[in-house]
């Protein structure tokens, strides 16, 4: 193989995850969390095993019961989160309604320019992402701020751009907070 590299062909862009599977160390809680709070179906429960999702052929989710759970030492390697993508802007604040609703923790958010997303973790501390492409949602980048929320650590809103004056400068506010606008916050 000399010093030139072999030209590879990408990765099909067809590729899906065509779903994921969790070990928990206690299987009810797990299905009532990805049930309750998430809003995954379940599809069928045997013993030490659920799957949930909408399609029976394909579950998105397929929880394991570990028999003997030990804690995990601080540290370690392992997940970092499962990333569930939602087809629309819509999809998403459903989902973070949902949430919410159940008063589950919601550990932070953030607005990637490429997409918006929100992270938690499941009752096993299992990393969570809940997100929509800006592609899908056909927006733009836009500014951001980062607020407290009132069922979040932090959470990101969109911003609107402060206007300048006729004089093309920028003026003074009376309110030093952000405006934010109900519609583009999709909480």
């Amino acid at each position: 193989m000399g010093t030139e590299q072999q030209q590879q062909p990408p990765i099909d862009p067809g590729l899906r995850i065509g779903s994921v599977e969790l070990a928990v160390s206690d299987l009810e809680r797990s299905t009532d969390f990805y049930e309750r709070v998430l809003g995954l179906g379940l599809i069928s429960r045997e013993e030490g095993t659920a799957r949930l999702g909408t399609d029976p052929e394909r579950p998105a989710l397929l929880l394991s019961e570990i028999a003997a759970p030990t804690p995990v030492p601080v540290g370690s390697t392992g997940l970092y989160h499962v990333a569930w993508l939602h087809p629309s802007r819509a999809a998403l604040a459903q989902s973070l309604r949902r949430v919410a609703g159940s008063r589950w923790a919601i550990e932070g958010a953030a607005d990637h320019g490429v997409s918006e997303a929100v992270y938690l973790s499941d009752p096993d501390g299992l990393g969570i992402e809940l997100y929509a492409d800006r592609t899908q949602m056909g927006a733009k980048t836009v500014d951001c701020v980062r607020v407290r929320a009132p069922t979040a650590k932090t959470a990101t809103a969109k911003v609107k751009k402060p206007e300048p004056e006729a004089d093309g400068e920028f003026g003074e506010s009376e309110n030093p907070e952000p405006h934010i606008d109900d519609e583009e916050v999709p909480f």
